[in-house]
């Protein structure tokens, strides 16, 4: 059993079970912290591996949680159909080059001064069959013009803004049980190296870590820092604040979700009705005296 911290300015925890709104969960679930362990041993198809994720872990919330909600709009749906536009746009300057470069040919031809009657019927001729051409490079103008305009609002459009959650100043204790790179990654920890960069949920967000030292007190507890799985053993209190969590435990194949935990989340201590199976650890060294409980899923 080991324990690292994780802190940064900003981080987002995607729930996988939202569609089109960016929503964070209130801490980074089972998944995020496999990856954040991935990145630090530098194992990158980490999600194939389907022992990979049989460790136990708890997250206990160092930092009163705030949250920042707001509406972005995407550029990649506005710009990732800028190849057609350009194409469009030159199709249409290509018809009107055409029917340019024809109109003054025509304009040459009429410049008869000087020719003889037989050279004359001939001019005529050739801007006859050249007013032609330019009627029907015209025609194919107007027509290539009309199809850019239909699909101006196709090619044109702009995404719909979407909502996102980030967390301010987000601090976390993470504990990790029976983890099966757990020599390596403590070795990693200890010296601050990581293979991969480290990032909050999302690579526009770098975070920091570093190895705590902890003791194990005991083995049973009856109260929990910042959430538990064994909601009918909660001693509900008035005065507190509870949330209700929904919690990947694993990610498989094509990054896709699997095994879903319900738990109850507190920024305060959650008690419970008896006492459960999980650790209580002090920390030692510059976090000396502090003590949590960790109920693990």
């Amino acid at each position: 059993m080991f324990a690292f911290k994780i802190w940064g300015h900003f981080a987002s925890f995607r729930d996988p079970l939202t569609i089109s709104q960016n929503l964070s969960l209130l801490l980074p679930p089972k998944t995020t912290v496999g990856g954040m362990m991935a990145s630090i041993l530098g194992i990158e198809n980490y999600f194939n591996d389907k022992n990979y994720f049989d460790f136990g872990y708890s997250c206990i919330v160092l930092n009163e949680i705030r949250k920042k909600s707001f509406s972005q709009n995407y550029i990649d749906k506005y710009t990732n159909k800028i190849s057609k536009k350009l194409t469009a746009y030159d199709s249409v300057m290509k018809k009107y080059r055409e029917v340019e470069k024809i109109k003054k040919k025509i304009e040459g031809l009429k410049d008869s001064k000087g020719l003889k009657q037989v050279q004359f019927a001939k001019r005529q001729d050739r801007i006859q069959k050249e007013t032609l051409n330019y009627e029907k490079k015209l025609h194919s103008f107007f027509l290539e013009l009309d199809k850019l305009h239909s699909k101006q609002n196709e090619i044109f459009i702009k995404s719909k803004p979407t909502n996102r959650e980030l967390i301010l100043t987000p601090s976390y204790l993470i504990v990790i049980d029976n983890f099966k790179y757990e020599q390596e990654i403590i070795d990693l920890l200890k010296k601050h190296q990581s293979i991969f960069p480290f990032y909050l949920g999302n690579s526009e967000f770098p975070g920091n870590f570093k190895y705590v030292e902890m003791d194990i007190i005991e083995n049973s507890i009856d109260e929990v820092h910042s959430f538990t799985p064994n909601i009918d053993l909660i001693e509900f209190r008035s005065n507190q604040k509870y949330s209700n969590l929904t919690i990947p435990l694993k990610v498989e194949g094509n990054r896709q979700y699997r095994d879903f935990k319900k738990v109850i989340f507190s920024n305060k201590i959650i008690h419970l009705k008896k006492r459960i199976n999980g650790v209580k650890i002090k920390l030692t060294l510059e976090e000396q005296g502090r003590e949590f409980g960790c109920d693990f899923i």
